[in-house]
């Protein structure tokens, strides 16, 4: 019996330690994906974005209202000089169609001094994490 139970406690031990992996993971594949959104945001390659848009971006924004969007927000207050993670957490999940969804928020400062808050909504499609939304 004692044996039965610590068999028991090391299973829960380790199911719930890679849960927690898992969850580091996606926390850190985020923090990606929204550094390289960043990245190609200062480097003015506006044009490499779309790599990282989910095939349902469309849906909330056209991809040239969005990109007129970042133009305009680019020449109101500068490029983009700092983003930091300010939170994330998983906001929705079907393990049935195995899709995640995120919600990453960023303190942003721009070149000009204007700050502002971002919210990137990302889903994660099996092991594909893309950008669904972005808010300004």
């Amino acid at each position: 019996m004692k044996k039965f139970l610590i068999v028991l406690f090391a299973a829960i031990v380790l199911v719930g330690c890679n849960q927690k992996s898992r969850e580091m993971g996606d926390e850190q594949a985020g923090k990606t994906l929204v550094g390289w959104y960043y990245y190609n945001l200062m480097e003015n390659e506006i044009n490499s974005l779309p790599k990282y848009l989910d095939e349902d971006f469309d849906k909330n924004v056209s991809q040239s209202d969005f990109f007129n969007q970042l133009k305009s927000r680019t020449e109101q207050y500068g490029p983009v000089e700092k983003a930091v993670l300010k939170d994330w957490k998983m906001v929705d999940t079907n393990k049935k169609q195995k899709i995640k969804k995120y919600e990453f928020t960023y303190d942003v400062k721009y070149e000009k001094g204007s700050s502002a808050v971002e919210k990137f909504y990302l889903i994660k499609r099996g092991d594909d994490l893309k950008i669904a939304k972005v808010e300004f």
